[in-house]
């Protein structure tokens, strides 16, 4: 049986180019792609390209979250407009039901808002992924609207940003 995960033996750091092919496994994982848009497999090349892109753009933060020194999550925050950010984030396989969703959620909004400078985030899940929306909702997120996209059933989780650092996360980002 694995340990515990407690909040304290969780950190998040910046995605670097190193993370790349940990990140290509598992968006290409079939519970991930089962929930993605686009369910196809992710070519190597493919993710090569976009992920270069998104660690360069100075409309996306990417977040790794880590378990001692371990990855088991990540989160990606990418500026819409010039006050919402998009989330996208997934949890290792071996690492799901552990509430480590929340977890991305609640130490990188706040930051999130902060860096790329808006005033809110949010994320779109569709209605039966229920581990998402788990997520959403403990983190204090709201349902802002339902959608259709694509074909399927989604709803829209919103949360407004605190804009000033309190303090709080000490040395949970480093």
């Amino acid at each position: 049986m694995c340990k515990s995960i407690n909040s304290s033996d969780l950190q998040i750091r910046p995605a670097n180019k190193d993370d790349a092919y940990c990140l290509w496994q598992w968006a290409n994982d079939p519970v991930t792609r089962r929930n993605s848009f686009n369910p196809e497999p992710i070519p190597w090349a493919t993710h090569e390209a976009w992920y270069a892109a998104r660690l360069s753009s100075p409309d996306t933060r990417l977040w790794i979250l880590e378990f001692g020194r371990l990855p088991v999550g990540q989160i990606r925050y990418d500026r819409a407009d010039a006050s919402t950010a998009q989330i996208s984030f997934s949890v290792a396989p071996d690492f799901r039901r552990r509430n480590l969703g929340t977890k991305l959620l609640c130490l990188s909004a706040d930051l999130a808002g902060r860096e790329l400078g808006v005033r809110r985030v949010e994320g779109v899940t569709f209605e039966e992924n229920l581990g998402s929306i788990n997520a959403f909702v403990k983190a204090g997120f709201e349902v802002a609207e339902q959608r259709k996209i694509a074909g399927h059933g989604c709803l829209v989780f919103r949360r407004a940003c605190r804009l000033e650092s309190d303090g709080e996360s000490g040395n949970d980002l480093h």
